[in-house]
């Protein structure tokens, strides 16, 4: 299932990179939570947030424990993301988009700014490469529209080779982090780091449908 997961958001970041001018305007208004949430970039803050290991790196209380369990839940899909019609997909990314802004602004209400800071660090580590395809992300990483497609390209590979069935997850975000590499300036590889703070043990964690990073 992680497998699925992983497929199903280098997919998704590749749909939006596709949309036509308006459409994709469109996306990005109704996707303002900020970038706590998926912005459909994979797992979001809100699952992130949800898991013992997190909750303890950030030194949650109890109340603010009690608060995080009814934040808002989106329902499972049962269809996967390669069985969906184009317009499918658009509809699953806007239910998306309008659920994790909806966390996002209940996180806002229960994390304090530290806590944040944090939460938002190790979100950019479990992403990971699909990071730098987020707008406010590239804009502060300085990233040139050429290193853009170049990005997209690479991601472009490796969910071919996902789709036949090549490697797995741990596979695919080392090809990922090593197009990373090749694209960033150092200037740009060292903030990039920067961004995702200290190491975070991501193998403690559910960053899929029910399977851990491997």
């Amino acid at each position: 299932m992680l497998r699925y997961c992983l497929l199903f958001s280098i997919c998704t970041c590749l749909a939006m990179a596709t949309l036509a001018p308006e459409q994709a305007a469109a996306q990005a208004t109704a996707q303002r939570g900020g970038w706590l949430g998926g912005r459909g970039l994979g797992i979001s803050a809100a699952q992130l947030v949800a898991q013992e290991p997190v909750q303890k790196e950030l030194g949650v209380s109890s109340e603010q424990a009690a608060k995080l369990a009814d934040l808002p839940k989106g329902e499972a899909s049962q269809r996967g993301f390669r069985d969906m019609s184009e317009e499918e997909r658009r509809q699953a990314m806007d239910t998306r988009a309008k659920l994790v802004a909806e966390q996002d602004k209940a996180l806002a209400g229960i994390l304090d700014e530290k806590q944040l800071a944090r939460l938002t660090q190790i979100k950019m580590q479990a992403v990971g490469a699909r990071a730098l395809l987020d707008e406010d992300v590239a804009k502060r990483m300085k990233m040139t529209p050429e290193q853009t497609e170049k990005l997209q390209a690479g991601l472009q590979e490796i969910m071919q080779a996902a789709r036949g069935g090549g490697g797995g997850p741990a596979q695919w975000r080392q090809q990922a982090l090593e197009k990373v590499a090749e694209i960033l300036t150092p200037e740009q590889k060292a903030d990039f780091k920067a961004l995702q703070g200290t190491e975070f043990d991501l193998s403690k964690l559910e960053l899929g449908m029910g399977g851990r990073r491997q």
